[in-house]
């Protein structure tokens, strides 16, 4: 061969490689800026998973309804966000229990009205869960379970 003919196949091997490199590092680069979406949208559920259940166990009712409310806030920021991790079964839970919770603060707050509005929000929301038992009793009891673990002091206090 040539010289000028191992020139033009270095030189072209050269721009092949660069190309390459340039690609990969592009491709690298997206795929790190969506994971870094994902990581911060976790870390931020967590966040105000934790404030809420922070609230539940120390503040007093508003803290705890304000914890709630913070907390569906959040979910509600990321339902329709395809690369986060809440899917439409989570956030139709996550909005039944907030809801339920809510009720049963404003029950025990003696506001009637309050505590109507938000079990119809839990029932619907169970309903697109598609459980087949949406009742009142059955949506406090599962509440009342779940606070087992995380109980609602501001209940007891006051």
């Amino acid at each position: 061969m040539k010289k000028w003919k191992k020139i033009l196949i270095i030189l072209a091997s050269a721009t092949l490689v660069t190309i390459a490199c340039v690609i990969s590092w592009s491709y690298g680069f997206r795929q790190g800026i969506q994971a870094g979406g994902l990581t911060s949208s976790i870390a931020e559920l967590m966040l105000a998973n934790n404030h809420m259940a922070d609230q539940m166990t120390n503040a007093n009712c508003q803290g705890v309804k304000q914890g709630i409310n913070d907390y569906l806030k959040t979910i509600e920021k990321y339902k329709d966000n395809k690369d986060a991790l809440i899917t439409e079964t989570t956030y139709h839970g996550d909005i039944m229990l907030g809801h339920i919770r809510l009720a049963l603060i404003e029950d025990y707050q003696g506001n009637k009205e309050g505590y109507a509005r938000h079990l119809a929000i839990a029932k619907e929301a169970c309903s697109h869960r598609k459980w087949t038992d949406c009742s009142e009793q059955k949506l406090i009891w599962f509440s009342k379970r779940l606070e087992e673990r995380n109980p609602m002091t501001c209940l007891s206090k006051e």
